[in-house]
């Protein structure tokens, strides 16, 4: 019994010694039909932003080319996190974890997409959330792949400012 007790409060421990984590998850509130980048082939200029181009890539709203000639050109930015209200969080607090947390994830993905000289500015608002609750690690979910289905979820629209 005393053994037992002994296991207990040492998983006890090591869950609270985790912390809070988050995760991300498509919004199934949101019936957006798929985004459609067109059948002209995109050539990214900077591939080097690693994240962003693999989430692109992964989305597949566009088909992306190796080569720029014919294709049009995409210039990525980097991710952009909005402001968002912590009140949700107050009970997760409250309980140390325990009680998940929800808070919509408020991310988007930019670019700018230069066809035939003509260069637009983009934004796609991500339909995503983001629970957060000291059992998120055992559901951890691949980021990069939810962003990405996400991302070809969404509508884009023209930022007010990059």
């Amino acid at each position: 019994m005393r053994t037992l007790m002994l296991q207990l409060v040492l998983l006890a421990g090591v869950i609270f010694s985790n912390g809070c984590a988050s995760s991300f998850h498509l919004d199934s509130n949101s019936n957006l039909p798929p985004f459609d980048g067109g059948t002209r082939p995109v050539y990214v200029a900077n591939p080097e932003l690693k994240r962003e181009y693999e989430i692109l890539r992964a989305s597949g709203i566009y088909q992306l080319s190796p080569e720029r000639g014919g294709a049009r050109v995409l210039t990525l930015h980097p991710f952009r996190q909005y402001g968002r209200c912590g009140n949700p969080l107050m009970l997760t607090g409250l309980t140390l974890g325990i009680v998940p947390g929800v808070v919509p994830a408020a991310r988007a993905f930019l670019y700018d997409l230069d066809t035939d000289g003509v260069t637009e500015s983009w934004e796609h608002y991500l339909p995503l959330y983001e629970r957060v609750s000291i059992w998120e690690w055992l559901l951890r979910r691949d980021e990069q792949k939810v962003m990405a289905e996400a991302l070809a979820r969404s509508s884009p629209r023209r930022p007010n400012h990059l």
